[in-house]
């Protein structure tokens, strides 16, 4: 009887130390979980705040390269106006000094623009923000996107049907920009641009007369970084986004961009949204 007491005394003792040292688990656990959940809170918070620092960074680099386009493309434009201008004049050799000087300058205006649009694509990219802003416009300010560009004076353009057409003209000035400049880098031929109204766009053709685009490539062009096999070693500089940001920019207006080799060149159509 007493052996039995003593079992039961003890089973009873074991189970209350059980207790307490459950007890005392409790208590020094609850402090540890709200400390690991302050301090996931707390690396939340900072990851978060990392997040929109590097976003901010990156709106920075937009910005930056936005601002900085248009004045490096004037650069660009003018040293070559200036350039061609000496070169059908009588010129001394006064003359033949600042046309060297003025393509130096064109040259290095040109590869800062590569660089910037390299930088900008990726800043944007990572933004999610290739952004337009639309608006309905008289379709006839194509004509002078066109000649703004066409410092050459190769261009020869059909009649423009006059429609409201919803575009960014911005976007829409960069787009036939990269798309001249590509012609004018990779071609250098007259430039033949016709327009045809459809149901819901504005059909824009860019044709030059240069060697096309192999078949095995054409379906690859507007591809960021894309540079042809033909163009990788080439003395040509080139970044590889000229095409990848028109199609980018005229999708985000509800249009398209189509590239197709023809029977004497390379073609660019451009489908502009009508209002």
């Amino acid at each position: 009887m007493n052996d039995r007491y003593v079992i039961i005394i003890a089973i009873i003792a074991g189970l209350a130390v059980l207790l307490y040292s459950l007890f005392l688990f409790i208590r020094i656990i609850n402090p540890l979980k709200k400390m690991n959940k302050d301090l996931s809170e707390e690396l939340e918070k900072s990851k978060k705040r990392e997040i929109a620092l590097m976003d901010k960074e990156k709106e920075t680099f937009a910005t930056v390269g936005r601002e900085l386009s248009e004045p490096i493309t004037g650069i660009k434009l003018t040293a070559e106006l200036l350039r061609t201008r000496l070169i059908t004049e009588k010129g001394t050799e006064a003359d033949g000094y600042i046309v060297e000087k003025l393509e130096k300058i064109y040259d290095k205006a040109d590869d800062t623009g590569i660089m910037l649009s390299s930088i900008l694509s990726t800043a944007l990219d990572d933004l999610g923000e290739y952004i337009v802003n639309c608006s309905d416009i008289e379709s006839r300010t194509l004509e002078d996107m066109i000649r703004k560009y066409d410092y050459r004076h190769v261009v020869t353009m059909s009649v423009i049907p006059h429609v409201l057409i919803h575009i960014d003209a911005g976007r829409m000035s960069r787009v036939i920009g990269n798309i001249i400049e590509n012609s004018y880098k990779y071609a250098n031929t007259p430039i033949d641009i016709s327009f045809l109204l459809t149901d819901d766009f504005l059909q824009m053709k860019i044709a030059d007369h240069g060697p096309g685009v192999p078949e095995d490539e054409i379906n690859y062009v507007t591809d960021r970084f894309f540079r042809g096999r033909d163009w990788v070693d080439s003395v040509e500089e080139g970044s590889g986004l000229g095409l990848f940001l028109a199609k980018t920019f005229m999708e985000k207006m509800d249009g398209n961009l189509y590239v197709d080799n023809t029977t004497d060149g390379l073609c660019v159509t451009l489908l502009i949204r009508l209002s």
